[in-house]
């Protein structure tokens, strides 16, 4: 009896310890034949195993970087051969020095300026740069390398595989999504112009850096969701303008207050205003709103 009930606890505490094992903190998906998109920590990354060694794309942070490479090695016993960072912001490439005593890194030029400007010695800087294209080959694989112009950095490239038509663009275009806060570091005339020469470009598959992939059309999407909040915000600051604010206090707020409240209130009747088209969209309710406050800085200053 007691060697059955020894049995069962022994059960019951091997099944509690499966239920209580943590879930691997990251996930490959399968793209293509040989093409791969790691995400952890509302990061994502594409990597591509050839015969020739593995190309991976921004190593993130050392932490993530390290289980990045696990996956790797999950896959491939080849080494990997080249990082490409999509831009220079840290939060994306902080990571390389796990790949470095094997890899290469690529990366626009601009990148490597700011690198160096900021002085980071944990960031591994890129040893390759190009201006505006860049072709790599490796293992029968072709990767292209473009870069449109300044948009959410100096030095944002798409990262394109014309023979699966895979593009991956980082911090552009979320698919499913409004964009991500107020658009940091994004200069949005340049943003749209970038947007509008994506469309140029032959592929089905879209990349982001951070989540799912997503269609081609979500490029068109965000075109039209810039446009209809542009359009917006400029009909309401015709209707009501940051002046007639301040003469309706009558000098009772300050002024600098007045000119929060102003851009605050064009920005939130905007979004309720493109709510029956836009609301189902991710984060609409926690982000659109300060897309829409970018939006009335730039017709204010930029305009």
């Amino acid at each position: 009896m007691r060697a059955a009930l020894l049995a069962l606890s022994l059960c019951v505490c091997s099944v509690s310890a499966q239920a209580q094992r943590p879930a691997k903190p990251y996930t490959v998906t399968r793209l293509a034949d040989g093409v791969y998109l790691f995400s952890a920590y509302f990061y994502s990354s594409l990597f591509i195993v050839t015969s020739g060694g593995v190309i991976a794309t921004d190593p993130i942070s050392p932490k993530v970087a390290g289980l990045y490479l696990q996956a790797i090695e999950s896959l491939t016993d080849k080494p990997v051969r080249y990082v490409i960072y999509s831009h220079d912001h840290t939060d994306h490439i902080a990571g390389g020095a796990v790949f470095a005593s094997t890899a290469q890194f690529i990366a626009q030029e601009n990148a490597r300026v700011n690198i160096l400007a900021r002085g980071n010695p944990a960031i591994v800087t890129p040893q390759i740069t190009f201006k505006d294209r860049y072709e790599l080959k490796l293992g029968g694989k072709e990767v292209r390398l473009l870069y449109f112009g300044e948009n959410h950095s100096n030095s944002n490239i798409a990262i394109y595989l014309p023979a699966e038509k895979i593009l991956m663009m980082v911090d552009m275009v979320y698919p499913g999504s409004v964009p991500f806060r107020d658009l940091p570091g994004t200069d949005i005339r340049k943003y749209l112009d970038t947007l509008r020469r994506l469309r140029e470009v032959d592929f089905k598959i879209l990349l982001y850096g951070h989540g799912p992939p997503g269609a081609k059309q979500w490029v068109d999407r965000y075109i039209a969701y810039f446009d209809d909040l542009i359009a917006e915000a400029r009909k309401l600051r015709q209707e009501m303008s940051y002046e007639e604010m301040v003469e309706e206090h009558q000098g009772s707020a300050d002024v600098r207050e007045l000119f929060d409240l102003y851009v605050e209130r064009v920005a939130e009747r905007a979004v309720e205003a493109l709510r029956p088209k836009y609301g189902r969209w991710g984060g609409y309710d926690e982000w659109a709103v300060m897309n829409a406050r970018r939006i009335v800085l730039f017709l204010i200053m930029d305009g």
